[in-house]
Formats: C-alpha cells, sequence, structure tokens
C-alpha cells in the first residue's frame, strides 16, 4: 500500500481552551471531539493539557459508495446534514430523536456511525455515545453507506494492537492502556474523530483518533463525557504499561500510518 503524507483539514482552526468548555471531553481527550479536544483522553490525567489545546480536525476524503458490505468489511453511515433522526424501532415517530453532528468553532464536525444491521429503508447504526454500545435506527436515505476494510483489534492483556485489510494482518504494535483504576473498556468500537495536535511532542503526539467508546469509571470531565482515544505519544516508555486513564497509546510513527489509512467509521475490536 502506498503511503502518503497524513491527510490535513483545508480549514483547520485553533481549539478554544479545552477547559473553558466546547464539547466533549475525553478520559484522555476530547475527541468526538466535540470541542474538539476533548476526545482524546491520555494517560496520566483526564482531560487535554496544554499542548491539546490548540489542534487541528481532519477529514478524510470520500470513498465510493457500495451499496452491501463482503466479507472482511464493515459499512459506515455517513450523516448527509448536520443530524439525523434516529429511531428505536424503525417506523416509529413516537421512539426517536435527534442527534446532532458536533461543532467545533463554527465548524460542523462529520457524523459518521458504523453499520451493524440493514433493512429495507433503514440502517441499524452504533450511536457515537453513552451507554457504549448503545445502537438506533436511521433511514438509509439519511445516509451515505461507504465500504471499509480496514479494522483493529486491541489486545489489552498483551499490549498489541493489530490492524488488517481484508482478511491480512497488516501490522502489530506495542501500546499503552488504562490503569487499574481507569481501565480501558472492552468491546467493539469505531473510529468516530481525528485531530492533529499543534504541539507533536506534547501529550497527545502528531495524532489522535476518537472512539465511540467511554470510559466506565470516568462519566465528566469539564464538558465532556469521558470519551476514549487512540493516540500517538514520543514517550516509547509508556508503551507496553497500564499508564492511561483509559486511552490507547501508541508511537507517533504508528499513529501517523493510522491517519494516512483508516477511514473514519473504522471497526475496533477491545479484548482482554
Amino acid at each position: 500500500m502506498k503511503a502518503g503524507p497524513p491527510p490535513q483539514g483545508a480549514a483547520a482552526r485553533r481549539l478554544r481552551r479545552l477547559l473553558g468548555g466546547v464539547g466533549l471531553t475525553l478520559a484522555c481527550v476530547p475527541l468526538g471531539w466535540v470541542g474538539s479536544a476533548a476526545l482524546l483522553g491520555d494517560g496520566d490525567r483526564i482531560g487535554l493539557g496544554a499542548d491539546a489545546k490548540a489542534a487541528k480536525v481532519v477529514r478524510f476524503n470520500d470513498v465510493d459508495l457500495l451499496t452491501k458490505p463482503v466479507k472482511h468489511s464493515s459499512l459506515a453511515a455517513h450523516v448527509k446534514r448536520d443530524a439525523v433522526r434516529v429511531f428505536k424501532v424503525p417506523g416509529s415517530k413516537r421512539k426517536s430523536r435527534r442527534l446532532e453532528a458536533r461543532v467545533l468553532e463554527g465548524r460542523t464536525l462529520p457524523l459518521v456511525m458504523l453499520v451493524e444491521d440493514r433493512r429495507a429503508e433503514w440502517v441499524k447504526v452504533q450511536l457515537p455515545e453513552r451507554p457504549n454500545g448503545s445502537t438506533g435506527w436511521v433511514r438509509e436515505d439519511d445516509v451515505r453507506l461507504r465500504l471499509n476494510d480496514w479494522r483493529v483489534r486491541i489486545d489489552l492483556s498483551a499490549f498489541r494492537i493489530f490492524t488488517y485489510r481484508g482478511p491480512r494482518l497488516i501490522s502489530t504494535h506495542t501500546i499503552g492502556v488504562g490503569k487499574s483504576v481507569t481501565p480501558t473498556p472492552r468491546g467493539r468500537y469505531y473510529l468516530t474523530d481525528l485531530i492533529q495536535p499543534d504541539n507533536p511532542d506534547g501529550l497527545y503526539g502528531t495524532y489522535a483518533f476518537g472512539l465511540s467508546a467511554h470510559s466506565d469509571v470516568v462519566t465528566s470531565f469539564g464538558t465532556g463525557n469521558g470519551q476514549i482515544g487512540i493516540h500517538g505519544t514520543n514517550d516509547t516508555s509508556t508503551l507496553q504499561t497500564n499508564v492511561s486513564s483509559g486511552c490507547i497509546r501508541v508511537g507517533n510513527s504508528v499513529i501517523e500510518s493510522f491517519a494516512r489509512h483508516f477511514p473514519l467509521g473504522t471497526p475496533v475490536r477491545i479484548v482482554s
């Protein structure tokens, strides 16, 4: 596979002071980032440090629309507008609610969800919110479905992250994970956001992905809700240790490769 430079957001903006109040805060950092830096959470403390206050939000280029997944692939639902109506039961208006895309300093972020099932004119999706693994139904006309053959598996006890493309194992790397008091939650999630901190030598490295996962211990911090992330670090001594508040750490060169190749919506399975 040909590796190009990490994608750059054309309209990248500086984040406001994270603790001042925008959007969502990760147990590690901000990633949903609705409020942008709130999603990433890092290891040694909850919330963004000074190095993460200013960051760039990254969008991926569109990929081709496909109507159904194939083996070893997944579908991501990209909401067409700034909000989408989510239903508990397909077609039941009494059991629906509005899910809005997050806004960062006037910029609407992509709203992407992992597809779990499809029926005529309806799509079942995993939602990027608490409780972990929450699902709902959206109208297929409200989203664009995009095929993805990348997937990620994280083994917490082995301190390893495995990446796959289709049936092939592409890479495996050492990671740092949550401490015993702030463990990384197990389960099946997906990548929701990507930011590029201004300081590549800071707490969150050169890039940080947000996950649909949220800490089971940290339920709030600032204006955020304890969202978990995968982010870089230039301190390799923290890898292969229980060091974070729930987030997954990888080396900067590794997160840069992930940023080049993983589209939002990529499935991430976290196991013991």
